[in-house]
């Protein structure tokens, strides 16, 4: 699983930024994925747990039914939105004999016991992947078989593996297995929890884990273990009700705000959406019927139709770039980290962080080679990823836009991140403010009201907001975008694709349908909408 943090920060220019200067980078610590060929060549002290864990799993498999049944069951359940199962959790559950998994495990690991490994690797996963050509996944799994073992290594994108025969073996990098396997590997939805104040799991140590975003939490009606809330303060404000599209009210905005139809006033979408602000209405309180969501997520191909760019970004464990990676199919879904910087009026700023998981398959197509034709196992090659066009249902939340609380821009940025060290950075940005917020003497002493269009006669405000931000130290960055309070929610397209505003209002027109769509923002690598929802 690949994570994708999309950053989300009132805008602001960056003043001030501590970070640890003496923290290794990601570049510094990987190998080429080159060196990296045989199953040997695997030698830290992290792959030999794995190697050590994956024999004694292969024994264990061989000769339990109910440990594959078990695996299997598990890894159905999807606690945390794939199919994962984590160690952790299932050490206890007895299997044949009144043996447990753990004791299973440790009586056929050489060089460790599972209480080393899981002191060492905490969130140790069991991953079963969906592979290609419907080979092989959780669903498909026949339990009369015994699928090989891979783990995978943050030192390379090649994969290695034993079969049943206790055969080393290493999958490259651009290959893609189409036989029976399942992947050892640390969990990305899941961290170790600092907090121990509260010990929910059921053994009762000082291990507690989170989900590093609730949106990942599928443990209700399972037998995993619970885990401590992420939820922030932030986040609490956020209405839980479906989000719907008030294509009326952004087309009545468009209307109202085309300057070639209604004299030369050219006003904010937002205003009228937020505020009921319109030419004849000036003041408008704030309703809290709309908030903003980051929608219609879609990556882009490169200059010859392919997404090879991007896809080498997500899918590769190391971040080393000389490598065509195939290796995503070991990872399973995407995770999609949001992280709102909000930056409040009061000079503090605080994290929202939400996650969403989609499968690859709905943002990518593939096109795959078979490397035996004659063959019905094996591997095959990923010779091409092209990305989707059509924009997908993904909805995340942000902010319900007070201009009262918060500043006028946010900036957005995507980030893939692999499981590594982090770092906090404290950052202060000078972000603008609108300063037409305010009681109106004339109208009512007991409500805040925005006064006038866009800044109104008082233009804005700077303010210096600080931000603690938590960052993976081996983050790919995928660009960023600027999204203002004042950008239009709607755009008109002529028959030349061109942005115009039309001589006609778009809620009177009757002809041929008309090239409405919503803004689009684009980092470089990915193109998406920011779009205030209706949510009450």
């Amino acid at each position: 699983m690949k994570k994708i943090y999309l950053c989300i920060s009132l805008l602001g220019i960056l003043t001030a930024c501590s970070v640890d200067d003496n923290i290794q980078t990601n570049e510094e610590q990987i190998t080429n994925s080159l060196s990296f060929k045989k199953y040997d060549d695997f030698n830290d002290e992290k792959s030999k747990m794995y190697s050590d864990l994956s024999q004694s799993l292969n024994t264990s498999l061989i000769n339990s039914y109910n440990f594959r049944e078990l695996l299997k069951t598990e890894a159905l359940k999807m606690f945390d939105k794939d199919y994962d199962v984590l160690l952790y959790t299932i050490q206890d559950i007895q299997l044949e004999d009144g043996q447990t998994v753990k004791s299973i495990l440790n009586k056929n690991l050489k060089n460790f016991n599972v209480d080393q490994i899981l002191s060492n690797i905490p969130t140790l996963t069991i991953f079963i992947p969906e592979l290609p050509e419907n080979s092989f996944s959780a669903s498909k799994w026949n339990l009369n078989e015994v699928p090989s073992i891979a783990f995978r290594s943050s030192l390379s994108n090649n994969i290695p593996y034993l079969d049943n025969n206790y055969n080393k073996n290493v999958i490259e990098a651009s290959q893609i297995p189409v036989f029976p396997i399942i992947v050892l590997k640390e969990n990305e939805r899941i961290i170790l929890s600092k907090n121990n104040a509260n010990k929910q799991l059921k053994n009762g140590d000082n291990n507690i884990f989170e989900f590093w975003s609730d949106n990942f939490d599928n443990i209700e009606g399972t037998k995993a273990a619970k885990f401590l809330s992420r939820t922030t303060n932030i986040s609490k404000k956020i209405n839980s009700t479906t989000p719907i599209e008030d294509k009326d009210k952004y087309i009545e905005a468009f209307d109202m705000y085309n300057p070639i139809i209604n004299g030369g006033i050219d006003g904010w979408h937002r205003d009228y959406i937020y505020y009921d602000i319109s030419p004849q209405q000036v003041r408008g309180e704030f309703k809290y019927n709309y908030q903003e969501f980051i929608t219609n997520i879609r990556f882009k191909n490169d200059s010859d139709g392919l997404a090879t760019s991007i896809y080498k970004k997500i899918a590769d464990q190391t971040g080393d770039p000389s490598s065509a990676s195939a290796s995503g199919w070991a990872d399973g879904y995407f995770e999609i980290k949001v992280r709102s910087l909000i930056n409040g009026s009061n000079g503090v700023g605080e994290e929202l962080v939400t996650g969403i998981t989609v499968k690859p398959s709905d943002f990518f197509e593939y096109n795959y080679k078979t490397t035996d034709p004659t063959r019905p196992g094996g591997t095959v090659y990923l010779v091409g990823v092209r990305a989707k066009s059509t924009p997908n249902e993904i909805k995340i939340p942000s902010l319900q836009w007070d201009l009262k609380d918060y500043s006028s821009s946010i900036k957005v940025t995507f980030e893939e991140v692999d499981i590594s060290e982090t770092r906090v950075e404290t950052t202060s940005r000078v972000t603008k403010f609108a300063a037409n917020i305010g009681v109106d003497a004339n109208f009512d002493l007991f409500k805040i009201f925005k006064i006038g269009l866009k800044f109104g006669a008082n233009k804005e405000t700077t303010q210096t907001v600080t931000n603690q931000i938590t960052r993976n130290l081996a983050s790919d960055e995928l660009g960023e975008a600027i999204i203002n309070f004042g950008d239009r929610v709607y755009i008109f397209r002529d028959p030349r694709n061109n942005i115009i505003d039309p001589s006609y209002p778009l809620k009177n027109y009757s002809g041929r349908t008309p090239r409405i769509e919503y803004r689009t923002y684009s980092t470089g690598y990915l193109d998406f909408n920011v779009i205030p929802l209706k949510v009450q």
